[in-house]
């Protein structure tokens, strides 16, 4: 996580030419993998999204701001249920990502 997230504020410096990047996780902290959320002046990044965030990124997207997702960790295919779920959940997510 931290590899990609200093990854992801290097690139974050280099498309915007803003120094200052703020960090914050939008996981829940306790159960899960962490999820971090980038922010500068002109864009945000989310490191790690997963898919038990997927409402956290929809509610980020309304901004304005470019939203740039660094290594997401969800499986859309392979597996007998989506990471996204089924049937009308699973399409609308992925409709969403892609």
């Amino acid at each position: 996580f931290e590899a990609a997230k200093e990854f992801a504020v290097g690139v974050m410096r280099g498309l915007s030419g803003k120094g200052r990047v703020v960090f914050r996780r939008i996981d829940d902290g306790i159960e899960s993998d962490p999820v971090g959320l980038l922010t500068n002046e002109v864009l945000r990044c989310v490191v790690f999204p997963a898919a038990d965030t997927l409402r956290q990124i929809r509610d980020l997207d309304r901004d304005p701001k470019p939203l740039l997702l660094v290594n997401p960790q969800w499986k859309t295919s392979g597996n007998v249920v989506s990471d996204f779920g089924i049937g009308p959940w699973k399409q609308r997510a992925e409709e969403f990502i892609t």
